[in-house]
């Protein structure tokens, strides 16, 4: 998977369409009347790409159909409908799935993303999001970068990751062999606390010597009063 950059504008040529609203009444006109030309022919304002909403007076159905049109002379169109949107069974099936609340595993410049990390040489953290880009301002702790995270995330509605090796968000080409842990949920972020993890470790380690040898300098200190 690569991120999709290259969104057009609704309003160039190639792109630029109308929407219309067709109340279809049901005595005079069946659902096979709507994809003959010919139930067109009067509607001339009808250009190519043009979405036509066709809402039937008795409520049975409510669908668009798209607009082809044909030169056949100087001053008149052929008119074909078909229906929009097209769907195939693999989109059908997508949409019905679960792909929506999942991400792919993703790097960018060699390192994971979307991630939470601390800033380089300072104490602040920050969030980095989908595109390799820092999301929102630094934070204080590690605990709100991490808080940050779940929310991103779950601003995008994602629950879950793809269990597949991750790819490189610049060329979709997968990054990595090695495949996602999906009984570690979002891994690449906490591959970041186990690291954290490791150093607050040392850190507990190093406070529990000192406080070992403050006790032990304090017994000797009262015993020496005493004496």
């Amino acid at each position: 998977m690569k991120p999709h950059n290259s969104l057009m504008p609704g309003d160039i040529a190639v792109h630029k369409h109308a929407s219309w609203y067709a109340t279809i009444d049901t005595k005079r006109t069946t659902a096979a009347d709507l994809f003959r030309s010919q139930y067109w022919v009067a509607c001339l304002a009808l250009k190519s790409n043009d979405l036509i909403r066709c809402v039937a007076n008795d409520g049975s159905y409510d669908f668009f159909l798209k607009v082809e049109t044909h030169k056949v002379a100087s001053n008149q169109n052929a008119i074909t409908v078909s229906m929009w949107p097209k769907l195939t069974p693999d989109v059908i099936a997508a949409a019905q799935g679960t792909a929506a609340t999942e991400m792919v595993p993703a790097t960018a410049h060699g390192k994971p993303v979307p991630r939470f990390e601390q800033v380089s040489g300072r104490t602040q953290w920050r969030l980095v999001g989908f595109d390799g880009q820092p999301v929102g301002d630094l934070l204080q702790n590690e605990a709100l970068a991490a808080a940050a995270y779940d929310e991103y995330l779950a601003a995008h509605g994602i629950t879950d990751e793809v269990d597949q090796p991750a790819v490189d968000i610049r060329t979709g080409d997968v990054a990595v062999e090695k495949p996602v842990d999906t009984a570690r949920p979002h891994q690449f972020a906490r591959s970041i606390l186990k690291r954290n993890e490791k150093r607050d470790a040392k850190l507990a380690k190093r406070r529990e010597i000192d406080e070992a040898n403050k006790a032990r300098t304090a017994a000797r200190l009262a015993a020496e009063t005493v004496a």
